[in-house]
């Protein structure tokens, strides 16, 4: 049986008279993913998140090492957040928690892509709901970051986006689990391509036209009034481990969470969060 999986970084907004806009901030991001315990019951857990794109470099690379060293580190936040040991568990299975100081949900592990679908659509019910009830603390002066802070004309925009028009671009991540042959195949190794490696990425190419996002201007390269898939602004490579420089159609990262011997995590950055039920 395969397992599905999905990461989607929501884009945040707030504004209200006293402060204007406001686009990337961690306290506002707490507050909304922390307004979760007032609506669902969940294990509560640290909120600590990766602040910067320099943190989410530190973590990529250090994944991987032995516990002995990850115990000498101290566990920074960034690392917390990494392995999964931050944010909230609804009683669904997912995880919701921040990341760069924007609200992330990851869906439950689910078993056949229609279920996965119901999922993701329970999530942005969550999201939701969360950003009422935040929009609700911050108009009464009862937020949990900002205590006796009233902002009457508080207003919150989250968005399942890919980017913000500033060269920023937020995560629509799709995970499966595959065979070690398979994962091979598809992603090759070091130094040569899998002999799945080029039928996968024209896939994963093809598809945007169906089930991008869409996206009005450009932020990268020649300026265009319009393109089929909001992601492709950031996708600058073919194969690569990153997930935030050198974005790559076919990512490399192997940390499966399990026995890599049986089981591999196939990470796939390149698309667009999907806002096509199809």
């Amino acid at each position: 049986m395969i397992a599905i999986g999905a990461e989607t970084e929501h884009g945040i907004i707030f504004h209200s008279e006293k402060l204007g806009f406001v686009t990337r901030s961690h306290t506002l991001a707490e507050e909304v993913v922390g307004s979760i315990v007032d609506l669902y019951p969940v294990f509560n857990r640290t909120l600590e998140g990766i602040d910067d794109e320099k943190e989410h470099e530190w973590a990529e690379r250090i994944l991987g090492r032995s516990l002995m060293e990850l115990l000498s580190l101290k566990a920074p936040k960034a690392l917390v957040q990494r392995y999964g040991l931050s944010g909230m568990i609804p009683l669904n299975g997912a995880r919701y928690y921040i990341d760069t100081e924007h609200p992330e949900y990851s869906i439950p592990e689910t078993s056949n892509p229609r279920d996965t679908l119901i999922a993701q659509k329970a999530g942005d019910l969550i999201l939701d709901a969360c950003r009422k009830r935040a929009e609700e603390l911050l108009r009464s002066g009862k937020s949990r970051s900002a205590k006796h802070l009233e902002h009457p004309t508080a207003k919150i925009q989250i968005d399942r986006t890919n980017s913000d028009g500033k060269g920023n671009s937020y995560a629509g991540h799709e995970n499966y689990s595959v065979s070690p042959k398979t994962f091979e195949r598809i992603v090759g190794d070091r130094f040569f391509y899998g002999d799945f490696s080029g039928a996968f990425m024209t896939f994963l190419a093809a598809r945007q036209i169906v089930t991008g996002a869409g996206k009005v201007g450009c932020e990268s390269g020649k300026p265009i009034d319009y393109q089929v898939s909001a992601r492709a602004d950031f996708i600058e490579t073919e194969i690569n481990h990153s997930t935030t420089d050198f974005r790559p159609i076919i990512n490399t990262r192997n940390h499966p969470y399990a026995d890599e011997q049986v089981i591999r995590r196939l990470h796939v950055i390149c698309g667009d969060s999907n806002m096509s039920q199809l």
